[in-house]
């Protein structure tokens, strides 16, 4: 299925867009026509999308809709539970799950503090492989092309598993981390590519000039696990990047949003 890329004016304008595609996935409950059920999704921490949560909190269906979803959680640090104050699970309750109202036993949490993690993984990724999949993965783009911590060098056919995190995503993160007197862990636990491809959607966010190369690499370069994002261009379901013109400026094709096109 061909990737489709939407250019928003700014941060707000990609924003809203997003949070349009997204609520459009979350109404796609039936499946092959198959009766009603709970979508399956997940979700990125960091600064990008904390506009689009906003915006889907405040929308009353939108918040409904989330609520009897099933999240499943993306990446996490090892080693972290989910009162640690480095911790992506904690961010997440803080920036969209409580503000939407979601309930506790709908969020699936990696097993990053698990005895045996990489074992714990497999089975986390195996049931929701049982479950039927992702119907949504709603992703951001790292700097250097990385999706959840599936680090530059990572196959696209890789599982979910520990990994070690590059200095460049160490040191993006740190300002997360700033009043938790701690230093950034240096290792993660991510979602595997291999799951992420096979998502219904997938809808990439990227905001900023400082996204700018990452994403001419991934929608233009070549298609190499030095990129993990280009992986994109393979997976198997739709997907659709949403990008301000900052993010797309790089890019040698840049479809310009229509006049009066911005979403409110």
């Amino acid at each position: 299925m061909p990737l489709r890329l939407v250019v928003a004016e700014d941060y707000d304008d990609m924003s809203a867009r997003a949070a349009s595609l997204v609520k459009e996935a979350l109404a796609r409950r039936a499946v092959d026509g198959a009766p009603a059920r709970p979508a399956r999704l997940t979700v990125p921490t960091g600064d990008t999308p904390l506009g689009l949560y906003e915006r889907l909190a405040a929308d009353p269906a939108a918040a409904a809709a989330l609520r009897a979803a099933d999240i499943y959680q993306l990446d996490e640090y090892l080693g972290a539970g989910p009162g640690d104050d480095v911790s992506f699970a904690g961010w997440l309750r803080r920036a969209l799950l409580r503000p939407a109202g979601i309930p506790d036993g709908r969020f699936h949490r990696l097993p990053a503090d698990h005895l045996e993690p990489q074992l714990a993984l497999a089975h986390f990724e195996a049931e929701l492989a049982a479950a039927g999949g992702l119907d949504l993965a709603v992703l951001g783009l790292g700097v250097n092309g990385h999706l959840g911590f599936n680090e530059p060098g990572s196959p696209f056919d890789a599982p979910a598993r520990i990994v070690r995190l590059r200095p460049e995503t160490v040191r993006v993160n740190r300002h997360y981390w700033k009043d938790a007197g701690e230093d950034t862990p240096h290792y993660g636990v991510t979602l595997g590519l291999r799951t992420l491809f096979a998502a219904r959607r997938v809808i990439l966010l990227a905001s900023g000039e400082h996204k700018a190369a990452a994403l001419a690499r991934a929608l233009e370069g070549p298609v190499t696990p030095d990129v993990p994002a280009s992986g994109l261009r393979r997976a198997r379901g739709e997907v659709i990047v949403v990008a301000d013109r900052a993010a797309a400026s790089r890019l040698a094709d840049v479809p310009a949003p229509s006049p009066g096109s911005r979403v409110p």
